[in-house]
């Protein structure tokens, strides 16, 4: 691996970096997994073969089913309609004494024999539906057998995966960063000022570890805020108008629509993905990207402009696609020198998105990637399935996208070789406590949050812990969820209209109003003086407690029509 003197982040990820991430996951699934495992690859690999022949056979039929049960509705529904048709037809012709009776009583009849083919014709479907669920019902235990059979064949699989396996693979990767078990309370010493007490933002995982000697966190978080919700409302009022008629001009009243608008506080919700790193470097140095320039011309008229705040520097490309307002022009070249200013726009060049404040001693970097990125690394993902290349395929992609995911976030710090040369001492306290932001990442991978949750919040919650006690081996902490329950009311809009006059318009509104709820949450502490296996089987206190949500959507806001509706419907 090459000096980090010399660390051309693009090309070493592209020349050997990568490849290598590919070969540590495929050697440690084979050896680590699969042969400790000891299953038979051969037997599960037909077991899942055979399951999904019958998952295709089972699909085929409820397809057959779903389109015979369409089909006989279909030819019931319009059997009925032209049997109805022609007994109108003929009724209608005689009471009628139609001159075409006999043309009527012929179509009639005609229809009615129709109506009364097609609802023949749809017992013959009904017929091949039941077929269909015939086979269906047969096949679907053979599945769930076969199903049980293979995952029985893959329980010692199952006990070997735990959640170090993706921090161990990006260590043996990239040796340079270290990854920790969990965020401790001794290691949030040194972060604990940079998180103060904050009811609008919750941890959902910190990944912590050091690069090179500096401590750094991939910090992903649940935050919320208010904004102006536009409701919009409407009522109908009678104007009188004129118009002309045989040239002579009259007055009528017409009815006329009059909108209105309001706002009203409502909650949004939104995540966020951060690198946090902590470095002694230049402590008194503050920066922060501003965005790129389209072209040289605009960055050199950006530092023309400030030019008794900061001059250019050396490489052109790096002031436009990384302009910086700083506060200490020397401070800022030293830490960007020539080698960092290339490294940092071919970065940039290639992967373009990211911003980069630095205040003091801490670095804060941000893309576009860290926010698709699947970082959710516990490893019950796995669970369930069948098949143990499924798996495999699973475990490979996931673990190489994480190693990406974790590389590039780090990136702009790799450009800088000062951070390889300089140490960061920290308060170096010792103890193994969960930390306030690992308990609130514990509540957020829950499936099931609702006992932390008020039964009157209709909202997302925000979850918040305080630690209670801490002795021996155990944590007690209090979980406190913030959210909202709501209320509507009608709000009158006067609205001014050249035709009718002043209008009171009632507008119909949310109140979000606040609500909470205080659990408290007792964790047990897993020490290191047990088998290395078991150990690592246990570290994450979420696997314990805990299956994870795979997902939660970027933005969330409330949905105010529904909740109007709810409204409008308890009244009545």
């Amino acid at each position: 691996m090459p000096a980090f003197n010399n660390w051309n982040v693009i090309d070493n990820y592209n020349s050997f970096l990568k490849q290598k991430n590919n070969d540590e996951i495929n050697k440690f699934f084979q050896e680590e997994l699969l042969n400790k495992s000891k299953i038979n690859t051969a037997v599960n690999a037909q077991a899942a073969d055979e399951i999904y022949d019958l998952d295709k056979k089972i699909s085929k039929a409820t397809s057959s089913m779903r389109s015979a049960i369409a089909g006989m509705w279909a030819m019931r529904i319009f059997g009925i309609l032209f049997i109805i048709i022609g007994i109108t037809l003929i009724v209608c012709s005689i009471i009628t004494k139609s001159l075409y009776l006999g043309a009527f009583v012929g179509g009639g009849s005609g229809g009615i024999a129709l109506g009364a083919l097609l609802f023949a014709l749809s017992w013959l479907l009904k017929k091949k539906k039941l077929k269909e669920k015939s086979i269906i019902d047969d096949l679907q235990p053979q599945r769930d057998k076969k199903y049980q059979e293979a995952i029985k064949q893959l329980n010692n699989l199952y006990q070997l995966l735990n959640d170090r396996m993706s921090f161990d693979l990006v260590e043996k990767t990239f040796n340079y960063v270290k990854l920790n078990d969990y965020l401790t309370d001794g290691q949030f010493q040194d972060w604990i000022k940079y998180f103060p007490e904050n009811n609008n933002q919750s941890t959902i995982f910190a990944i912590s570890g050091k690069m090179g000697n500096n401590p750094f966190m991939i910090h992903r978080s649940r935050n919320t805020e208010m904004y102006d919700e536009v409701y919009t409302g409407s009522v109908t009022v009678m104007v009188r108008r004129t118009r002309t008629v045989n040239n002579r001009t009259e007055s009528y009243m017409t009815p006329k629509v009059i909108v209105a608008t309001t706002t009203n506080p409502a909650p949004r919700y939104w995540t966020s993905t951060n690198l946090l790193m902590l470095s002694s470097v230049l402590k008194d140095l503050n920066f922060n990207n501003i965005g790129a320039f389209k072209n040289e011309k605009k960055a050199h008229k950006y530092f023309t402009k400030n030019k008794n705040k900061m001059s250019p520097m050396d490489n052109p490309e790096f002031d436009k696609i990384f302009p910086c307002n700083r506060n200490d022009e020397i401070g800022f070249r030293t830490m960007f020198t020539p080698m960092a200013q290339e490294e940092m726009a071919k970065l940039l060049n290639n992967n373009p998105g990211y911003s980069y404040v630095k205040n003091s001693q801490i670095n804060i970097i941000n893309s576009s990637h860290d926010e698709m990125a699947d970082l959710y690394y516990l490893s019950n993902r796995y669970y369930g399935q069948f098949d143990y290349r499924e798996i495999k395929k699973q475990f490979i992609e996931f673990n190489q996208n994480f190693f990406n995911a974790i590389y590039f976030m780090m990136a702009p710090i790799l450009t800088i070789p000062l951070f390889y040369q300089t140490r960061f001492f920290g308060s170096n306290k010792e103890n193994n406590y969960y930390s306030s932001l690992s308990i609130e990442s514990r509540v957020n991978l829950m499936n099931n949050k609702s006992t932390f949750i008020s039964p009157l919040s209709v909202t997302e919650n925000i979850f918040k812990s305080k630690r209670v006690s801490s002795k021996n081996d155990e944590q007690i902490d209090t979980i406190t969820s913030y959210g909202f329950k709501t209320r509507t009311r009608v709000v009158i809009v006067p609205v001014m209209d050249f035709e009718a006059g002043l209008v009171n318009v009632p507008v119909v509104v949310i109140d979000y109003i606040p609500v909470s709820k205080s659990s408290n949450l007792t964790t047990k502490i897993t020490t290191k003086n047990k088998k290395d296996d078991e150990d690592k089987k246990k570290i994450n206190f979420a696997l314990t407690s805990a299956f994870l949500t795979m997902s939660a959507p970027n933005e969330y806001k409330p949905d105010k029509d529904k909740i109007i509706s709810e409204s409008k419907n308890k009244k009545s």
